[in-house]
């Protein structure tokens, strides 16, 4: 049994930190985060339940018999899976309350010593690893002087045998998240680390050059730099600077961050960086392999994916290994309950090595599989160069020469396909009519998956293959979707509409496919659950924000006798004088106009007055075409996209003035308006006594 040894504790530097009491509940019970309703997971929950925090070193390969202490350990997120690594591991964290929720986490560990306080100015020393997890920020606990950081580090080095390693999870000063509009990692404020910290309070990250220089300055020699992405905090990949390019980092990923807003397109960004050559510079968050004496790594770890967010049944990971200078791929399971999964997956690739589609064959090993790495190019890395109608026709018959390249039996069924098993995999939806079924099935034929050969197609990744019959437009529906997931821009040139035309798949079978696949992933495999807690970023418009408070930008539409389009628009800004503005069209062929309609603006709330200045009449008012009633004597508009109605009465020697005053709605008042219950009632009132 673990234990929970208090000798280190001051009560006085106690961060004291807020933890949600159901953290605890859930550990004492052993209930998983899965097993709480969505609206009880709120960051506190997930920060310390999510199956992706134990990924930033679940791959390390750690020697089975060393020693390890564990610096900010929390509530033991790592500490248990480190107990199952190594012979010993010592957790320290400043808290009493994270260490007890540790101890109750892993209570069963009989290798495990909890302490709460800190090692610091103690007897322990000597280690083979330490661990120190986003803990050398709150150096300023440990060391109150005017060089925390580097008194932090120092004081490590007793505690690291002389061939030990310290590896070091910080974030990076200049993340990319930061940039885009994520929180700061300390502070909570936008950019506070990009303005390096005018707020300081004593906490802080480093840049990739800040943070290599402290560590050299204080005796230290770096082995490897990695980065876990999305961030040191919740990772499922782990790249190095070589891998970052070949293998996507800076894909889109779930912000469980409240008060997260997004600038600019933080992927797109991404690609450019890796292209620059300065990705590394701006990664969202770095582990370090540090050692006290400079030499070589046995192993060369580039580029690991976790996938911990399923089944315990299909937890597995994959990682590209360099070791003797042969490069290899590594799956392992992360757990016992997966070690048949993959001798599976072995079997079915041992077996399947006939025809023009073979799969990639590996070596079953004691702890997994090891395949040797392939050089060449996967079909999906084609696509990037081929968006264009030609381009994307000659991808989708590559798709279908795949098919048809499989070997298995072919089958048309009706009802005899919507058997136990198939039913097992994705669920009761019937097609209503006979499909033609392949057996056995490679369902994930995707495009990253296939590699053009001399004799054919090779296959890699394929362990979601099943003795079932599977319907084939159902296989190349998977390899579609994911297709425009991962490639967008295909949409720009063919929609999925048209490529599903292509296969002849139709409406009615992509919904239903869309269904199984649902079934499939979220029930069967239990993979990416965690989306349930995403919060969406908000999405922030400069030139909205500054235009509410400098002017308009609208449109004035025109319609020669075929209809408003997008083709016979006008579009002005007029600078705001208070809430007042005054707008001048120039109306081409203004005789030839038959109807006008004029948008103040698109995609904000706002109340709106507006007419037509005329002669010595005065102004004539416009008539608002979708305003839900009046407030406060203006037109109100309870949808994004207000408009009016024109007179073309009101075009003078071919122009149009528009006079009016504009209020644009900020978002809290958009929730007391219009998304509140009681709110919500009065309209409802209003419209049923109208």
């Amino acid at each position: 049994m673990a234990e929970l040894i208090n000798r280190y504790y001051e009560q006085s530097k106690d961060p004291m930190e807020y933890c949600n009491p159901l953290v605890e509940k859930c550990l004492k019970e052993k209930k998983s985060l899965y097993d709480l309703s969505d609206e009880q997971v709120d960051a506190s929950v997930l920060f310390h339940l999510s199956p992706e925090r134990k990924n930033l070193l679940l791959w390390y390969p750690f020697a089975s018999e060393a020693t390890l202490l564990e610096l900010g350990a929390g509530s033991g997120y790592l500490s248990g899976m480190l107990c199952e690594k190594v012979g010993r591991v010592d957790s320290f964290d400043m808290s009493m309350e994270n260490c007890q929720l540790n101890f109750i986490r892993n209570s069963d560990k009989e290798n495990l010593r909890v302490f709460p306080g800190s090692p610091f100015g103690t007897d322990i020393i000597g280690y083979d690893y330490v661990v120190v997890n986003d803990d050398l920020k709150n150096a300023g606990r440990y060391f109150p002087g005017e060089n925390p950081y580097g008194e932090y580090l120092s004081a490590l080095k007793k505690m690291l045998k002389p061939k030990g390693h310290l590896l070091l999870a910080t974030g990076n000063r200049l993340a990319l998240k930061y940039l885009a509009g994520a929180p700061d990692g300390c502070s909570g404020r936008y950019f506070e680390s990009i303005n390096r910290y005018p707020n300081d309070k004593g906490k802080r990250e480093f840049s990739k050059s800040e943070l290599q220089q402290l560590l050299e300055e204080n005796g230290y020699f770096i082995g490897n730099w990695f980065y876990p992405y999305p961030d040191q905090t919740f990772p499922n990949e782990i790249f190095t600077g070589e891998s970052m390019g070949a293998y996507g980092y800076g894909r889109k990923y779930n912000n469980y961050v409240p008060g997260r807003v997004e600038l600019f397109r933080e992927d797109l960004l991404a690609k450019d960086l890796i292209r620059e050559g300065s990705m590394e510079i701006h990664a969202n968050g770095f582990l370090l392999d540090v050692m006290l004496e400079k030499h070589p790594a046995e192993t060369d770890i580039s580029y690991v994916k976790l996938n911990s967010d399923r089944r315990e049944e299909f937890q597995i990971y994959t990682s590209i290994v360099k070791k003797g200078g042969e490069t290899f791929v590594d799956k392992k399971p992360l757990g016992k309950k997966a070690e048949a999964h993959l001798k599976k997956l072995w079997q079915y690739e041992t077996n399947h090595q006939k025809g023009s589609c073979v799969c990639l064959c590996g070596e079953w090993r004691e702890d997994g599989i090891r395949y040797p790495f392939l050089q060449g190019k996967s079909l999906d890395a084609m696509v990037e160069k081929s968006i264009s109608k030609q381009g994307i026709c000659g991808i989708l018959d590559r798709i279908r020469k795949v098919m048809e390249s499989s070997t298995g039996e072919q089958k048309e069924l009706e009802d005899a396909l919507y058997g136990q098993e198939f039913q097992k995999l994705f669920g009761f939806a019937k097609a209503g009519h006979s499909l033609l079924c392949l057996r056995p099935a490679n369902i994930d034929l995707i495009l990253g998956n296939v590699f053009e050969t001399d004799e054919g197609y090779l296959t890699i990744d394929n362990e979601w293959t099943f003795e079932e019959w599977v319907p084939k437009k159902f296989i190349l529906w998977r390899s579609v979707n994911e297709l425009v997931y991962a490639h967008p821009a295909v949409e720009d040139v063919m929609s999925r509409e048209e490529i599903y035309d292509y296969f002849e798949i139709t409406k009615e079978e992509a919904l239903l496919f869309d269904q199984w696949n649902h079934h499939f992933v979220e029930k069967y495999v239990q993979a990416e659950q965690l989306y349930r807690y995403e919060i969406e970023a908000k999405k922030i418009s400069l030139e909205r924000d500054l235009e509410t408070k400098t002017g308009i930008t609208s449109t004035l539409y025109l319609d020669y006798g075929e209809g408003f389009s997008e083709e016979h628009k006008l579009q002005s800004f007029s600078a705001l004088e208070g809430q007042r503005f005054r707008i001048i069209y120039e109306i081409p062929e203004w005789e030839k106009v038959k109807n006008m309609r004029w948008d103040p603006l698109e995609g904000r709330f706002c109340d709106c007055l507006v007419g037509i200045e005329g002669d010595e009449e005065g102004e004539h008012p416009l008539e608002p075409l979708n305003s839900c009633g009046e407030y406060h004597g203006m037109n109100e508009f309870s949808n994004t996209d207000p408009q009016y109605k024109v007179e073309i009465s009101g075009i003078l020697n071919g122009k149009l003035i528009l006079k009016g005053e504009i209020t644009y709605l900020d978002d809290i008042q958009v929730e007391r308006r219009y998304l509140s219950p009681q709110n919500i009632l009065e309209k409802m009132g209003r419209k049923l006594r109208k």
